[in-house]
């Protein structure tokens, strides 16, 4: 059966007859006639009856329209699946993120990504702050932000991906030999390298991390420069437990009481994601099952 006929067949139903549904069809009136008898004549059937101006099904035309919708349906979903594999093939997904996510959990979701989509290009975009993150989304710069939750923009779409925990990381010489989490007296009590106001943002952890410090004995503008005291002996920092796998590794660290944890997810414009983003979000959740903390929020 020529799937092209069957088009020109629905679009009469749905104009009502010939004039109309040549026009929308953008071709003369004598050539979708002609489709119609060509059609009728494959078939061995009657389509239509006229009733006035209008063309009415038969119930054999009613029959065929049920089938002809159904193929033309898988037709066109068939073919959005291979186009989205096309795109897929030479996508470009656009991230706004802050570099408290640049090591843990942005490097592994890329790779996920990359080990399934790997002609997908990836750009990301520093926002410094959920909120530049944010903004950046808002206003069509980045396609998706990967942040800090919960986020106060009513115009984004948000999934939460996971939560992860926020520890103190340092020398023994500076947090004790003891392996119990910390309290908030005693984390007063400790010399800190800091993220200067600007670049550390006003995120919920953020001004949780501002209320607990008292002792700030470096302030810098780059995250890199907080771990390098950190790992010299010279000060302790706040750090994503992931992360410190990966700057700090065999730094001691502990846990504070109560615990400090952070809520990670994604936020995008409302609308249809593009091919390439909806695979992120969906290389996002699957990195986030197992190395992401659950929750039960949607």
């Amino acid at each position: 059966m020529d799937l092209r006929l069957l088009r020109y067949f629905v679009a009469v139903i749905d104009h009502g007859n010939i004039t109309a549904a040549a026009t929308a069809l953008y071709m003369s009136q004598p050539s979708l006639s002609q489709a119609m008898r060509t059609l009728a004549k494959r078939l061995d059937v009657t389509l239509f009856t006229r009733v006035g101006r209008r063309l009415e099904l038969t119930p054999e035309g009613r029959e065929l329209e049920i089938q002809a919708r159904e193929i033309i349906e898988q037709v066109d979903l068939v073919r959005a699946q291979v186009e989205e594999v096309v795109q897929l093939r030479t996508g470009r997904v656009t991230l706004a993120t802050s570099s408290t996510f640049g090591v843990f959990p942005l490097p592994a979701i890329a790779r996920a990504m990359l080990s399934r989509y790997p002609q997908i290009q990836i750009v990301v975009l520093d926002g410094r702050s959920a909120e530049g993150a944010a903004g950046l989304v808002r206003n069509g710069a980045a396609e998706l932000g990967l942040v800090e939750l919960p986020l106060h923009e009513e115009s984004l779409v948000t999934h939460l991906l996971g939560s992860e925990e926020i520890v103190v990381a340092g020398c023994s010489s500076i947090l004790g030999t003891g392996a119990e989490p910390l309290t908030r007296a005693q984390a007063r009590q400790l010399p800190f390298a800091m993220l200067d106001r600007a670049s550390a943002g006003q995120s919920r952890s953020a001004q949780h991390i501002a209320s607990l410090v008292e002792r700030v004995c470096l302030t810098a503008v780059h995250r890199e420069t907080l771990w390098d005291v950190v790992a010299y002996g010279a000060a302790a920092t706040f750090v994503s437990d992931k992360a410190a796998d990966v700057v700090l590794p065999g730094t001691p660290r502990r846990s504070l009481a109560p615990a400090l944890v952070r809520e990670v997810g994604l936020v995008h414009r409302t609308g249809q994601l593009t091919p390439a983003a909806h695979a992120w979000v969906g290389a996002a959740r699957m990195v986030s099952a197992s190395a992401l903390q659950t929750s039960t929020k949607s």
